[in-house]
Parts: structure tokens; C-alpha cells; sequence
């Protein structure tokens, strides 16, 4: 996940349904706020609370395949490790306290763990696993609960996704018409489910990303350069939608009827994309791969630099959000190559802007009210999940 966000007001109404962007309907208030008076910043400590995953420590600490971390309403820290098919338990220092699940078919079990999502009131984890996709969920402590798929079969794991505190999910598996060739834009059908796995609401059908073919020979597909996308979170009782190209997020109820309560808004114009930019990303992916072998460039590289492959007409304005642990949604605003911080909105359950937030590149996993979550990479190359804590204005 990464992070920060804005609120005004409309007349005439617009079905969801019909609009290429959950933005593009009107009747809803709008918050908007200027980030040229920003009301604060906020900061992550430069030195972790706490480290787990010992490159020299007993099997248990020694992490590999890591796919997500996450509190508990105990203050446990729990981990996916698909290395080991495993759930496993750390206390708030970091000390091993249990593990659950192994490779398999069982209850409890996983053919391939992928993701971690918490409920808001951090008492139940949904762990998910595939093909085809379900949730093996656990209690607090990383007890086994029950297992869920949803219905109908989803094949492979559901992206975007996001996870109410009343056990509601959403996600917006795309609504593909066979192989993508022409850039054409992906359509994502954005559908809620209840804690049983039964589609309850579907909340439109909005534009994403286009993709084409950029190489034939191997079926590699891919979008323009600087494309936008379609971007989804849900916290405790919020819905956000929000297409990357534009300074706005529509907020939803996070529970029935699911209806729109109003659009953040903030003050920022999208950047035009010029051919130098073009060139200049161009030149950093052929950098970037200068290692790779002669096979894999001609399979995997080439095509991507080649001047038939499209670029967007402006840069993203964000490339994606999440809701922390305290309801707080979190917004990743765009960074060109090159630029050394990554940058965040934070807003709060009403639209409000709270603060601004600069980081070094984190991989952030999860937002709590004073600290974050990152999985990162130790001194001797080995994964590591290691806990910040978070200064906010006023604390």
C-alpha cells in the first residue's frame, strides 16, 4: 500500500453504471483542498521500531516470498511467508510466537498464499490463496476461522481489492474481450461482495488502463508509456474509486446501499508528456536491463522501447491509495523516474487533507495511526519486514 488525500458541490445525477470514470458523476459534494497551504506534514522515523526476518536467526525469523504483514487488534505482527505456505505470528518486539497453514488443499492450507488483507477492527485476517482464488481466514492470535470462495470462481487473485470493517469486499477484475492488441482501455467492473463471498452490489463499470501487444513473438502485452490506471481502496467504512489522471477520488459507504458521499478533489493539473520524456524513458529501461541476456532483450526489452509503443498524453497525478488501520485514506501522488522521495496525501474520513508525507522509497504494506509496516530487503540481501513509527502534525 502507499499514501494522502482533499472535498465541493454538484447538482444533476449520474449513473455509475454508465460512466468510463467514478468521477465523472455529479449530485455529490465536493471536498477540495490546495496543497499550497498544506496543513501540516507528516514523518517516518529514520530508525525502525523493530526488524523481522534475521538473515543468521533460527528458521522461524528467516522470511523468503514475503506477501504481506499487517497488525492485529493485539498488537501482534502477522506474515505471510508463501516460502513456507505459512501465516506466521510475531509480538509487538518482533518474537516468534506461532506459525499456522503448510502447503496444501486443506483447511488452512495454501496451493500459493498471496496476499494479506486485516479487517479494520484487526480481529480477523483474510490470507488469500490460488487457483481458483479464496481466503483462508484467521483470528487475532492466527487461529484458523474458516475458508471462503467467492461465488463465482475468481481465477486469479483480485486486483485492485480492499476490505471493509464490516467484512464486505471489493474488487475490479477487469472485463476482458479477448487478447489485447490495439490499446484498447481495460473496463473494470467494480463488484462487492459480502463475508460470505456473494456478489451483493456491483458499483459500475469505469475506465483503466490501456494495453496492447507489444510483441507477437511472445504475447507480451503491455501499457503506453506514463499510463494511468483504475485505482480501488476500501477502509472501515469508506469505498474509494479514482482513476490516476486526475486530482479526485469519489468516497462511498462502506457497507449498503454503498452509496456516494462525496468527491475529494485537490489542486493539481496533470503534466503534459513530451517526446524527450519519451526518450528519457526509453534510455532508463535500456539501463536498467543492461544486464539481462541477449534472448531476454530481444523478448522482453526491445519491445518496449520501440517507437511504436504509445505513450499517454500526461503523467499520473497518483498511482495509488489504500485506508489505514484508522480510517485515515492514503494517496500515492506520481513520481517521475529519477526522483529520489516518494510522495503522500493523507486525508481524513470526511475528505479533509491532514498532511503531506515524503519517504525514501518505502515499501509500505500498511498505515497505522503512529506507525507503518514495510517490507524491505536486509544488509545481506535477505527480505525483512520492519515497523516505523509515524509522526503526524499535532502528535
Amino acid at each position: 500500500m502507499r499514501h494522502t488525500v482533499v472535498l465541493c458541490l454538484f447538482l444533476a445525477a449520474c449513473s455509475p453504471a454508465e460512466s468510463e470514470s467514478p468521477n465523472s458523476g455529479e449530485g455529490i459534494p465536493v471536498v477540495m483542498s490546495s496543497l499550497a497551504n498544506p496543513p501540516g506534514t507528516c514523518a517516518i522515523e529514520s530508525t525502525p521500531r523493530l526488524t523481522i526476518g534475521e538473515e543468521d536467526s533460527e528458521p522461524e525469523y528467516q522470511l523468503y516470498r514475503v506477501f504481506g504483514a499487517a497488525k492485529t487488534s493485539a498488537g501482534q505482527i502477522a506474515v505471510v511467508n508463501q516460502g513456507t505456505q505459512e501465516l506466521r505470528m510475531f509480538d509487538s518486539e518482533g518474537r516468534f510466537l506461532g506459525a499456522n497453514g503448510r502447503q496444501g488443499e486443506g483447511p488452512g492450507e495454501f496451493r500459493a498464499a498471496f496476499t494479506l488483507h486485516v479487517a479494520a477492527s484487526g480481529d480477523s485476517l483474510w490470507v488469500g490463496d490460488y487457483r481458483p482464488w479464496e481466503f483462508e481466514v484467521f483470528d487475532a492470535q492466527g487461529t484458523w476461522v474458516r475458508g471462503m470462495r467467492p461465488s463465482p470462481d475468481l481465477l486469479n487473485p483480485p486486483y485492485p481489492f480492499g476490505l471493509t470493517g464490516a467484512g464486505f469486499f471489493v474488487t475490479s477484475p477487469t472485463v476482458a474481450e479477448g487478447f489485447p492488441t490495439d490499446y484498447e482501455p481495460e473496463m473494470h467492473n467494480v463488484v462487492v461482495y459480502d463475508p460470505q463471498g456473494n456478489v451483493v452490489d456491483t458499483l459500475g463499470t469505469f475506465r483503466g488502463m490501456r494495453r496492447g501487444l507489444l510483441s507477437a513473438e511472445s504475447n507480451f502485452v503491455g501499457a503506453p508509456h506514463f499510463e494511468s490506471g483504475f485505482e480501488l481502496a476500501a477502509g472501515p467504512d469508506r469505498i474509494a474509486l479514482g482513476r490516476g489522471d486526475r486530482a479526485e477520488i469519489e468516497v462511498r459507504e462502506g457497507s449498503p446501499p454503498f452509496a456516494p458521499l462525496f468527491r475529494l478533489a485537490w489542486d493539481t493539473e496533470p503534466e503534459r508528456v513530451t517526446q524527450r520524456d519519451v526518450e528519457r524513458e526509453r534510455e532508463r529501461i535500456l539501463a536498467a536491463s543492461a544486464d539481462r541476456s541477449e534472448e531476454e532483450i530481444r523478448m522482453f526489452v526491445e519491445p518496449r522501447v520501440r517507437p511504436s509503443r504509445p505513450a499517454a498524453d500526461t503523467f499520473p497525478v497518483f498511482t495509488g491509495m489504500g485506508y489505514g488501520r484508522d480510517g485515515t485514506l492514503w494517496v500515492e501522488i506520481y513520481q517521475k523516474p529519477g526522483e529520489e522521495m516518494d510522495a503522500w496525501l493523507a486525508f481524513d474520513r470526511d475528505g479533509q487533507l491532514l498532511c503531506s508525507l515524503e519517504e525514501p522509497g518505502y515499501q509500505i504494506v500498511e498505515f497505522g495511526a503512529d506507525y507503518v509496516l514495510v517490507e524491505a530487503e536486509g544488509s545481506q540481501g535477505q527480505e525483512i519486514v520492519q515497523e516505523f513509527a509515524l509522526g503526524r502534525p499535532g502528535m
